[in-house]
């Protein structure tokens, strides 16, 4: 079974409006920790004087504080410096699956996707995307602007359902042995995917890339199983069952921990996501936990 979707520019357009007002509100940008660096060169934003140097640039001498100071000094700028920002995200037959609030698994990932790119695209950054293409990868270079958008978020909305011969962990494996550059990265997986992340491979990322994590939850098998072959929930003898939800609720929140504990050695964050409603205010909340991890 193979569904045809066509992304909601109109509905990721709200979400980007709501994204961006909640990030405001919080902070006047989320993303601005991993955006500027100091250099000398020419810029808008004035930073600091300080006493001239041999080689420093004539233009930049402050001539009215050079002549109070008594000495010559020269202005210093903060350089406004583009991320480089990489959405990897995961794909294969189990995105045809449900959420545990009952929705469609897919749609939520294509949604994230694109209220993130949004929000990079308004940023001003060159963004990127990666996702498994049948035996292959299906990458996207970085760059912006609106076209480069719609894109990225046609082309993970080509392959997101498909089945691949690849885990998400062999992608992030080639993600760190083919991209060679600092990096912001988004990853978009599931429970599957968070339970099978290999450590080195965190390692490996940690030394290029800020990374944070997004687990779609997964409907819980022990109250209603879908069948992604089929296209159906099946009933099940032990649907329901207290004691088996209970008993898969604790296994999960031991994957999740275990996951998070591995993450914070690398400075990376994690946020579990449930359904639409909760969208901006959970990815407010991953973009606050990583920079005051950070």
């Amino acid at each position: 079974m193979e569904k045809t979707r066509r992304p909601d520019f109109a509905k990721l357009a709200r979400l980007k409006a709501q994204l961006l007002i909640e990030t405001n509100r919080k902070t006047s940008n989320l993303l601005e920790g991993e955006a500027r660096s100091i250099y000398r060169g020419r810029s808008m934003d004035f930073d600091e004087l300080r006493e001239y140097v041999y080689g420093d640039n004539v233009r930049d001498i402050d001539w009215k504080s050079s002549s109070r100071a008594g000495k010559t000094l020269v202005r210093t700028y903060m350089a406004h410096k583009k991320n480089n920002v990489l959405f990897v995200c995961d794909a294969g037959k189990k995105m045809q699956a449900d959420l545990s609030s009952g929705e469609d698994k897919t749609g939520l990932a294509m949604i994230t996707a694109g209220a993130l790119m949004y929000l990079v695209d308004q940023h001003g950054d060159d963004y990127a995307l990666i996702c498994q293409q049948g035996k292959s990868y299906a990458y996207q270079g970085f760059s912006s602007g609106i076209q480069h958008f719609e894109t990225l978020l046609s082309e993970y909305q080509r392959n997101v359902e498909k089945e691949s011969s690849h885990s998400l962990n062999e992608m992030l494996q080639y993600v760190t042995d083919r991209i060679h550059r600092q990096m912001i990265i988004f990853v978009i997986t599931d429970i599957d995917g968070i339970a099978n992340l290999n450590r080195r491979v965190l390692k490996e990322l940690s030394a290029h890339a800020d990374v944070m994590f997004i687990d779609l939850d997964d409907a819980y098998l022990f109250r209603n199983a879908f069948d992604i072959e089929t296209g159906k929930y099946e009933e099940i003898l032990t649907g329901n069952n207290n004691a088996f939800l209970e008993e898969e609720y604790q296994a999960r929140l031991a994957i999740l921990r275990q996951a998070e504990h591995e993450m914070k050695k690398y400075r990376m964050s994690l946020q579990i996501v449930r359904k639409e409603g909760e969208l901006i205010p959970d990815l407010v909340q991953l973009l606050e936990k990583h920079r005051n991890a950070n």
